[in-house]
This record gives structure tokens, C-alpha cells and sequence, in this order.
């Protein structure tokens, strides 16, 4: 899923980013004067607002802190959620090339959070003040300043990983545990964090992960877990091999497999349907919907081949075991039809 889905969300949120810039109702028009510096707004994916230009000419000088302070006084920052990608909007035949960094108003030091201009902020909550180094073909330069304020939507927010793109490997335990066995964090997949209490305490502190037992491990994957255990060995199985769980049913039209392939980063969903009527095969697409424990939703719409069988594969990270229940919802020409599919094999 690491591969997959953020990949895909900057995709479409550069679709909608391209969408506004075109807008009938903007005037706006392309800069055309060699020494006119246009001015981007900063955007996520549902909403945006103005920067502010600071200094034309030279996009590499150091500023200062009145000077970012002062041109900062002057905008708006952009409200966003946690993981939600944020970039600038400039017109295509105005796309310069980019330098983004975070300013540090403590320390005056400026810190890089993500290249190729798409970023995005987990923690810590709060105001952010981002600086925009902007030079062009034709020689043109210039520095913007924006602000984003990032929400805070978890009360486990500040223990998550900083890296949009990485796993993080959360552990909670007794202080007055004499071992806490937890894995070593791995370079590009996953960050580790840790916690100690009473269990009261440790539930009052993070209500939403709703803890039992200690010690408790879970993983999470853009802020939501979707791995929990109370096993240490069971951590250690999930982060280091794959596991293959095959699952079956059908309803009066239809039978379903979904082949579930357990492997951090590298997770996926096979869904197989066929219609098993002897009537002619359904010409129409039909949507269907995979529920089941943990964070497994999957929905879409699919054709039937000449085999009378649709079938997709679905990049995702889930945990489920061999007692757990999948339902598969399918809806075609105003029928609606539900498999329950269960448990049949260990497709290792």
C-alpha cells in the first residue's frame, strides 16, 4: 500500500489542482512579461489560499527573521489534516522549478519536509510557516512565504512517523514491566515509538485505540491502525513474512474468493467473482463491497468477462486471521446479493 496509495493521491490531487488553475471563473492570465512574477496559491485538496511574495531576483539568499515574519503577517494558513498533501498552484506555462522548506522561527533554520513540491505534515500540530524558493527557465526567481496549520485529529498523533510514506510500529507497556521486547525500525517501511503506564492511564491518554492488555502493539498506516496484538512473536511474524489467507462464499448469483496476501508494504487484496446462473452473463457492470474486521473496506465496479468472472488486485495493508468473517456485498441491475465468505485455506 506504501507503493500505491499516495502515489495515487498526489495524482488526483494534482488532477483538481489543474482543474482550479482553469476555472472559467478565474481572470487570472499567464504571466506573459518576462520579468512578471506570478504569485501560486497553496493548496490541498479541498481548499486553498494566497502566499506572499518576498523577494524577486534571488531565491537563494538567506532571509531574515523580520523579513519572513513580516510578508507571513500578511496571509492565511491553509487549514489541513494530517497526511493531506499540500502543493502550489501555478499555471503550466508558469511551473518553475521548486525549493520547499519549513521555517523554524526558534532556531531561524529552515528544514526541508518533502521534495518534488507535493508535501505534507503528521506532527507536531499546530502553525507552520513554509518557504517557497521558486526559479525559472528564463532566469526569473523569487521567494513566497505561506502558512499551514495542521490539525490535530489523534490523541497518539505525536507518536506517529513523521514520513508520510512509512508504517509506524507503536508499543505501549506496564512501567513497571522489566521487559518490553519491540522491533528495530527499518530504513524506508516503518518507525517505531513507545509508551509506558498503568493501563488506566494509557487508556485515558489514547481512548481512541481502546487498550485492554499490556504490553499492546499495533501498526498503523496514515494514522489509523490496522494491525493490534498483545504478542510480541505476533508482531515479529506479521513485520517479517507473508501470510496468505484465502476466504470463499456465494449467494444465489454469485460465488467470491478473496486471496488476502499479509506482508507489510507489500500487501494486497485478489478478489475473484463469478456468476454462476445458467442464464446469459450479465453485460452490465456490477459494484461490489468487501467488509471486514480491522481498516478491510474495498469497493468498485467490475465487468464480467467471457469466462462469466471479474476479478481485481487491490494494493492494501490489512490484519485479519482465519476466524474472522468478510462480507461481500454485490449489487447488479437493482438486485442486491451478500456472500459471506469464510475461512478455507492457508494459501502459503
Amino acid at each position: 500500500m506504501k507503493k500505491y496509495i499516495l502515489p495515487l493521491a498526489i495524482l488526483m490531487v494534482s488532477v483538481f489542482f489543474l482543474n482550479q488553475a482553469i476555472e472559467p471563473k478565474e481572470k487570472k492570465e499567464p504571466a506573459k512579461e518576462a520579468n512578471t512574477i506570478p504569485i501560486p496559491d497553496i493548496m490541498s485538496y479541498f481548499s486553498k489560499e494566497k502566499t506572499n511574495l518576498i523577494r524577486k531576483s534571488d531565491s537563494k539568499r538567506k532571509l531574515t527573521d523580520k523579513e519572513i515574519n513580516k510578508a507571513a503577517n500578511k496571509v492565511k494558513p491553509l487549514e489541513v489534516n494530517p497526511y493531506e498533501i499540500i502543493t502550489f498552484a501555478f499555471f503550466p506555462d508558469e511551473k518553475p522549478d521548486l525549493s520547499v522548506t519549513e521555517w523554524d522561527a526558534k532556531t531561524g533554520e529552515e528544514r526541508i519536509p518533502v521534495d518534488n513540491g507535493y508535501f505534507g505534515f503528521v506532527y507536531p500540530s499546530g502553525l507552520k510557516t513554509i518557504l517557497v524558493r521558486a526559479k525559472w527557465n528564463d532566469g526569473k526567481a523569487a521567494i513566497y512565504v505561506a502558512k499551514v496549520h495542521v490539525n490535530k485529529m489523534y490523541s497518539y498523533q505525536e507518536l506517529l512517523s513523521a514520513n508520510l510514506n512509512h508504517f509506524t510500529v507503536m508499543g505501549f507497556f506496564d512501567s513497571q514491566a522489566h521487559k518490553r521486547e519491540m522491533p528495530t525500525k527499518v530504513e524506508s517501511l516503518y518507525d517505531i515509538s513507545q509508551r509506558e503506564g498503568t493501563l488506566e492511564s494509557l487508556k485515558v491518554d489514547y481512548p481512541e485505540l481502546d487498550i485492554r492488555k499490556l504490553p499492546a502493539y499495533y501498526i498503523f498506516q496514515y494514522g489509523k491502525p490496522f494491525f493490534v496484538t498483545n504478542d510480541s512473536e505476533e508482531l515479529k511474524t506479521y513485520l517479517n513474512q507473508e501470510k496468505v489467507l484465502i476466504f470463499e462464499g456465494k449467494s444465489e448469483n454469485w460465488e467470491a474468493q478473496l486471496a488476502i496476501y499479509q506482508k507489510l508494504g507489500n500487501g494486497k487484496l485478489h478478489l475473484t467473482i463469478r456468476y454462476i446462473k445458467n442464464e446469459d452473463k450479465p453485460v452490465e457492470p456490477f459494484t461490489f463491497f468487501i467488509t471486514g474486521p480491522s481498516s478491510l473496506r474495498v469497493e468498485g465496479t467490475l465487468d464480467v468477462n467471457e469466462r462469466e468472472i471479474a476479478d481485481m488486485l487491490v494494493p492494501m495493508d490489512v490484519h485479519v486471521s482465519e476466524n474472522d468473517s468478510i462480507t461481500c456485498k454485490i449489487i447488479f441491475a437493482g438486485k442486491e446479493e451478500e456472500i459471506i465468505l469464510k475461512y478455507m485455506n492457508d494459501g502459503n
